[in-house]
C-alpha cells in the first residue's frame, strides 16, 4: 500500500475500531463535567472512553488525536499503570507536596517508565486552569511507528488533588487540525462551584 493510501486508510480504520468498541460513547456539543471537579465545552463531537482515573477523548482514534483528562491524583498515585514486565515499586508516584516544577519532572519520569523515553518537554510556565493557578508545557516524542507527535499538558490542584489535561497528535496534519479545538476546550474550563460565568 502506498503512503498516500495508507494515510487515507488510518482514519477509516480508527473509526471502524471505535465503532466496534462498546466502551466508547459519543459526546454531545454541550458542557461536560470532568471528574466532578470542573467542566469543559467542546465545539465538535468527540468519542469518549472512561477509565478508572482518566477520560480519553478522540475523534478519529487515539493514535490520531488524544485529549485525556486525568483527575484526582493524591499522594503516591501513579500516572500510568504498570505492564506485566514492570516493577511497580520503581514507578514514580505523585506527592502532594510537589511543586509545579516537580509535577513536570514526575510527568516526564512517568512517560519514560511507560516507554516514551524520547519525550522532550519545553516552555514550562504558569497557566490559568479555569479560576485556578496552574501550569502548562509543550512536548514532543517519536512513537513506535516512527511518527513524530506533539502535544501539551495543562494542570492544576483542585481541592488538594492534581488534575491534568494532555493533548497529543501526530505533528503532520492532525496536530494542526485539532490543536485549536483542544485550546478552545482548555479555555472553556469552569471549576465546579465557580458559578455560571465561563
Amino acid at each position: 500500500m502506498s503512503s498516500y493510501w495508507r494515510n487515507l486508510a488510518w482514519p477509516l480504520i480508527a473509526l471502524l475500531a471505535l465503532g466496534a468498541c462498546a466502551q466508547y460513547s459519543l459526546i454531545s456539543v454541550e458542557r461536560i463535567e470532568i471528574a466532578g471537579a470542573y467542566s469543559v465545552s467542546p465545539s465538535i463531537k468527540w468519542n469518549s472512553k472512561r477509565g478508572r482515573d482518566y477520560e480519553l477523548w478522540t475523534v478519529d482514534g487515539p493514535k490520531l488525536q488524544d485529549l485525556t483528562f486525568y483527575g484526582g491524583f493524591e499522594d503516591d498515585d501513579i500516572l500510568f499503570a504498570p505492564t506485566a514486565k514492570q516493577d511497580e515499586k520503581k514507578i514514580p508516584g505523585y506527592k502532594e507536596n510537589f511543586s509545579l516544577l516537580d509535577v513536570e519532572e514526575w510527568i516526564e519520569a512517568s512517560h519514560a517508565q511507560a516507554e516514551f523515553g524520547n519525550m522532550v518537554t519545553s516552555d514550562f510556565r504558569p497557566f490559568k486552569f479555569g479560576s485556578k493557578k496552574g501550569f502548562r508545557f509543550e512536548f514532543t516524542f517519536v512513537a513506535e511507528d516512527g511518527l513524530r507527535n506533539k502535544g501539551f499538558v495543562v494542570g492544576a490542584k483542585i481541592d488538594a488533588e492534581l488534575h491534568l489535561i494532555v493533548f497529543t497528535a501526530p505533528e503532520l496534519y492532525y496536530f494542526e487540525k485539532f490543536a485549536p479545538e483542544a485550546e478552545r476546550i482548555i479555555r472553556s474550563i469552569r471549576i465546579a462551584g465557580d458559578g455560571k460565568a465561563a
